[in-house]
């Protein structure tokens, strides 16, 4: 994984905005990292976005074991693939084809 080109996380979600319209994610510090409108979907979409840093680190995580596992396993076409998707998952977040 390249340089760390986000605001790092961990990051949390606040449905206490001073406009109720809007969640707010945030840093530990108060950096705002995103207003979620205040749709039915704000619940979800709010900490999903929250959770991202934690996600990235870890699918970043399993890429790494899975570099260990493969000098002593051999694994089957449908494995490799679902590693394939991590890494295409991860080039996205850097801005890069996968």
């Amino acid at each position: 994984m390249s340089e760390i080109e986000h605001t790092p996380g961990p990051w949390s979600v606040s449905f206490e905005s001073v406009d109720p319209e809007w969640a707010i994610v945030a840093t530990q510090g108060g950096r705002v990292v995103a207003n979620v409108n205040a749709d039915h979907l704000q619940d979800a979409n709010a900490r999903l976005i929250a959770a991202a840093p934690d996600l990235l680190e870890a699918v970043a995580d399993l890429i790494s074991l899975t570099r260990v596992v493969r000098l002593s396993v051999r694994l089957e076409y449908d494995q490799l693939k679902r590693i394939d998707r991590a890494k295409a998952a991860i080039a996205k977040d850097e801005g890069r084809q996968p």
